[in-house]
């Protein structure tokens, strides 16, 4: 059986403290791709979307 090649897609749901340590690292990862993410509460998702996030390589 061949494997495909193709990135898991991964959808965050909060972004609170640990929310944007897990985007960085999904975004570092060559087998992970970001596709989604949420929070329920409203100042989270405003400083998520405010902030970008660290790409390191």
């Amino acid at each position: 059986m061949k494997l495909m090649n193709k990135p898991v897609k991964v959808a965050l749901i909060g972004l609170g403290g640990w929310g944007r340590t897990i985007v960085e690292a999904v975004k570092r990862s060559k087998k992970l791709k970001l596709v989604s993410c949420y929070s329920d509460i409203k100042e989270e998702r405003i400083n998520f979307a405010e902030k970008p996030v660290k790409k390191t390589e």
